[in-house]
């Protein structure tokens, strides 16, 4: 280690014991291989998750003096909002914002104006992309399955635990780097 590095701590999450089982290990070691193999053959992913915007600021540290508080102010979004997005290998983006809770039908929707969108934006899209999300229940529910099998998508489902290997998370992490209203204008339904 070189002499002028400083280390710090930070605070770590704790996993729950289910992360590690040898059985979330094969999966997510499954799902690695594939991904490899689909990038591989030059497939596009689109990496589908959703998330909610409850606040406006989400900074978490802030610069003080020593011994001091690092206060911010909380700034609530009411009602939230959710919002579901696309990210594909390209790095293009598509999304939507709601107040309704995310469930199969809401992903129904999304997916429904995704591909009308990839089908005005790229004709025979379908031909080498595949679309990853991870196992929450609305993505494996018998409604979700039938509008992808309606839609003719192929789907692949991440290994369990395995956030880091969501691009998305790394869209939803930018989003929320800071804070989203510097104005402070109102927010709410009106």
């Amino acid at each position: 280690m070189r002499k002028d590095m400083k280390l710090s701590f930070v605070k770590s999450k704790k996993l729950t014991p289910q992360a590690n089982s040898d059985r979330s290990l094969v999966l997510r070691q499954q799902y690695a291989l594939e991904m490899m193999n689909l990038l591989g053959a030059k497939k596009r992913v689109i990496n589908i998750d959703e998330t909610w915007i409850n606040e406006t600021s989400f900074i978490r540290r802030a610069w003080s003096e020593r011994n001091g508080k690092g206060n911010t102010q909380l700034n609530s979004v009411s009602p939230r909002l959710s919002m579901i997005a696309a990210i594909d290998t390209e790095g293009r983006v598509w999304f939507t914002l709601s107040h309704a809770n995310t469930d199969s039908n809401m992903i129904a929707l999304f997916l429904h104006s995704l591909t009308e969108t990839l089908d005005r934006e790229t004709p025979g899209w379908q031909e080498d992309t595949v679309f990853m999300w991870d196992n929450a229940t609305y993505h494996s529910s018998e409604e979700t399955r039938a509008v992808i099998k309606t839609l003719n998508l192929s789907l692949i489902f991440s290994g369990p635990y395995s956030y880091s290997a969501a691009p998305i998370e790394l869209l939803f992490a930018g989003l929320k780097m800071g804070e989203l209203n510097p104005d402070r204008f109102p927010t709410g339904k009106r």
